[in-house]
């Protein structure tokens, strides 16, 4: 059986803790593992460190990575969404610890590389900027929500699982993105029109009818003009690699060094700033399955 190590844990403990406290977090995090826990794998070829990047979920949540040199072999046992399983084999102690794949086992296959990106972007490589946290676990729970089974045992991890995702429902304007979001309210809607065969209580099914109400109400918005994207995805990003120097400011800095002279975003000058949002705008606007709605001539920094 062959171990894969799970590393950078203690970046994964919060933004808001000082080294030492996400240090203190990890410890107390690898301390609480079981062994035989399951965890997901979710492999991120929009890594801006590593294409070949491997996260580590558990509820959901990312945790930590495979360490770099295991992640080719890794990428191997992964399925056709770039996911896979494992589980917990051992700890440290300390800040790491150990998975082992079940399918690992059998023959590898050899998976073309997918990317879940937007529309090429205008922006050079060197300042790429990696999807958030929250679109990653919104990948995860899609494609896990759309291949589930409905049955009678499935039924309330389906809606556990769809309560989880609701959320992150309008993170996205990625292609794949728009395409889970309108399968999982189809396939949502059809479960509520059989519940009676699955014997729920009147507390789940109400669950679910205000999850189908409320990403009814998402995929409706998602689709008129007047109400589309009101989030400005582009100056979201900025905002979260300025406000996150610990893990992502480099790529922050990259791109005022490359975009606005080496000044911050929020002290460029505003001709720049105008140059560049105009640029991005009509990038945004080029996308597929998505009618952005214009940001208007005021820029908020």
């Amino acid at each position: 059986m062959t171990e894969y190590t799970v590393t950078a844990i203690r970046y994964q403990m919060g933004d808001d803790l000082s080294a030492e406290g996400q240090k203190q977090a990890a410890i107390e995090f690898v301390a609480g593992l079981k062994i035989g826990q399951q965890v997901l794998l979710a492999a991120e070829p929009e890594n801006p460190v590593d294409d070949k990047a491997v996260a580590v979920y558990i509820n959901f949540e990312r945790i930590g990575y495979i360490a770099t040199e295991q992640c080719d072999e890794v990428q191997q046992y992964l399925d056709e969404h770039r996911q896979g399983r494992g589980v917990v084999e051992r700890t440290d102690g300390h800040l790491t610890f150990f998975i082992s794949i079940p399918d690992s086992t059998e023959k590898p296959v050899v998976i073309e590389s997918q990317k879940r990106l937007l529309p090429e972007s205008p922006l050079d490589d060197n300042v790429k900027l990696p999807y958030k946290r929250e679109e990653s676990k919104l990948q995860l729970l899609a494609t896990k929500l759309l291949d589930m089974d409905v049955n009678e045992q499935s039924i309330l991890p389906i809606i556990d699982m769809a309560e989880l995702y609701l959320p992150l429902a309008k993170l996205s304007i990625c292609h794949e993105d728009g395409y889970w979001r309108d399968k999982i309210f189809k396939k949502l809607t059809g479960i509520r029109k059989l519940i009676t065969k699955f014997g729920l209580s009147e507390e789940d099914v109400s669950r679910l009818d205000g999850i189908v109400h409320q990403l009814r109400k998402v995929v409706g918005d998602m689709h008129r003009s007047s109400d589309h994207w009101s989030e400005r995805v582009f100056e979201n990003h900025l905002n979260s690699l300025r406000n996150n120097k610990i893990a992502c400011g480099h790529l922050y800095d990259k791109y005022c060094d490359a975009y606005l002279d080496k000044k911050p975003f929020s002290e460029a000058d505003q001709r720049k700033m105008v140059v560049e949002r105009t640029r991005l705008l009509s990038w945004l606007e080029s996308m597929k399955w998505s009618e952005l709605r214009r940001w208007g001539s005021e820029l908020i920094i």
